[in-house]
């Protein structure tokens, strides 16, 4: 057998794969820029996906990308970023692909995911921690936020804090308490059944998309399964079908909730900005007038409802109502799907609801602490203009952590 030559042993080989790598297509094609990602270090690499605003997506994959789209990753990212500041700091986790993202007023834990290229296959941001000196500090911020506030925290049926609780502010979708109210109370009367069936009506459809609608239009679906969409994913078509059934008068029990307004006669009026200010300044007899002038009315384009609210055509409830009534209806499984942002590890119960729309945000708990206190917590904002969600988020995160200890 002949002994090979120097170069057929060693410089072939070498040839012969760089001939290959050149002959890549460029999707194949290993390049510089590909390998400097697969040797950047997550938290090196979170640092520029944070710090980016979005604008190079080219660290992701593209089944991240077509799962959540471009537009809607580049706009989260550039939210966040907006929200909490840039970030001076990244430090690794105890919880698997876990890190914390520190920001001057913030601590944000994101969870990251990649593949064996380098490239981020998973990136979930979670609620954003505010950081506060102590649960005071907390809520003394929260006062000062926004132009009206109506704060009530209640510990074993006693008030632990107040501001303005008996102001009527607007709630947006947090409306839907309400109607639970009344659906669970005829419910235990006897008069409707949690398994009887309900028809999913076209012209009961609303904004935003539902996902129950998507499934079943037209479909008959348990009175239970509605109720839980109504209250787990805030399905505003949901509420609306509950409404059908119960009918809006039996809510009316104020003066700020008189007409009950659907969902979808709120996005009517909201299409017809003058229409809207009639409606916000008209008495009682004249605005269900107006709401049966309107009846007829399509469904609006989402495009055409995008306004901040406008006084009067909203619906309306105290920080006191809404602790009345999340802790009247606390135990149904409905009330439980959705947390919010409290940890269900750190609660043996959380009920929960939520409100926003552009000015108004609503946070309304019913929490039973580890160690058996009892807490119901209602927070509501509303401003002239775009409320800072991300401050208002933190701040409320942070109160769950200092209530969670006492």
């Amino acid at each position: 057998m002949e002994m090979r030559t120097l170069k057929e042993m060693f410089l072939d080989p070498i040839l012969s794969v760089k001939d290959a790598l050149e002959n890549l297509s460029p999707a194949k094609r290993i390049t510089p820029e590909m390998i400097e990602l697969r040797n950047t270090s997550d938290t090196d690499l979170l640092f520029k996906v944070w710090n980016g605003n979005g604008e190079d997506l080219s660290m992701f994959t593209d089944g991240f990308l077509s799962l959540v789209g471009k537009e809607g990753l580049r706009r989260s990212l550039e939210d966040a970023l907006a929200a909490y500041g840039s970030t001076q700091e990244i430090s690794k986790e105890t919880q698997n692909n876990a890190f914390l993202v520190k920001t001057t007023h913030f601590n944000v834990t994101v969870l990251l995911e990649r593949e064996r290229s380098g490239k981020i296959k998973g990136l979930f941001i979670k609620p954003a921690l505010y950081l506060v000196e102590s649960l005071e500090d907390c809520l003394s911020r929260m006062q000062e936020v926004a132009s009206s506030s109506s704060l009530l925290i209640r510990k074993d049926g006693v008030e632990f804090f107040s501001k303005d609780a008996d102001k009527p502010l607007a709630i947006g979708p947090a409306y839907k308490l309400f109607v639970m109210q009344e659906l669970v109370r005829r419910v235990k009367s006897g008069e409707l059944k949690w398994n009887q069936k309900v028809r999913l009506e076209r012209d009961l459809e609303s904004h935003p998309e539902s996902n129950l609608y998507a499934k079943m239009k037209g479909g008959l679906v348990t009175l239970q399964a509605v109720a839980q969409h109504m209250m787990a994913a805030s399905d505003n078509s949901a509420a609306d079908v509950i409404l059908n059934l119960i009918g809006t008068k039996s809510l009316e029990t104020c003066e700020e909730r008189t007409p009950f307004l659907t969902s979808r006669q709120f996005y009517q009026l909201k299409a017809d900005s003058k229409l809207a200010e009639k409606y916000g300044q008209a008495d009682v007899a004249q605005r269900r007038n107006i709401l049966e002038k309107i009846e007829e009315r399509p469904l609006p384009a989402i495009e055409d409802v995008a306004d901040p609210y406008l006084t009067g055509v909203e619906w309306y409830a105290s920080a006191e109502e809404l602790c009345d009534v999340i802790a009247d209806i606390a135990e149904d499984k409905a009330m439980q799907f959705n947390p919010g942002l409290a940890e269900k590890t750190d609660w043996q119960r959380i009920a929960f609801k939520a409100g926003s729309e552009i000015g108004v945000l609503n946070f309304t708990y019913d929490l039973k602490g580890l160690n058996g206190t009892h807490w119901q917590v209602a927070l509501t904002w509303n401003h002239e203009d775009i409320l800072p969600e991300g401050t208002l988020l933190g701040l409320t995160n942070a109160l769950l952590q200092e209530l969670k200890k006492l």
